[in-house]
């Protein structure tokens, strides 16, 4: 197993997708709150480990290859899957995102 200091694999997955997804890389990097250079990157990271070109890009274009489409449904996929492994294994019955309460003025005076 190759050892660098290269990102997780489903972490490089997450950053295609949000690539594929917005059609180009630097608003996929605003996105996810990274570099464009650091989306590029991973991007160049991806293809070398699937040894496939994924996408044909210019300053000015951005597309999928046929190899990218196929892995964007499979991507796709791959991470439903681990959102769903993630749900069923971790936290149990912990209560998870916003929480809005309304109340009347009067109760918050009262506390």
């Amino acid at each position: 197993m190759r050892m660098t200091k290269s990102l997780d694999r489903l972490g490089l997955l997450e950053t295609f997708v949000r690539i594929a997804e917005r059609g180009s890389i630097s608003a996929a990097a605003r996105d996810l709150g990274l570099s464009q250079a650091s989306a590029s990157a991973q991007l160049r990271e991806l293809e070398t480990r699937l040894g496939a070109v994924l996408a044909n890009r210019t300053t000015h274009d951005f597309a999928l290859t046929s190899a990218g489409v196929a892995l964007l449904a499979d991507a796709r996929v791959a991470l439903s899957n681990w959102e769903a492994l993630e749900e069923r294994h971790t936290g149990g019955d912990d209560v998870r995102g916003p929480l809005r309460i309304v109340a009347p003025i009067a109760l918050g005076q009262t506390l």
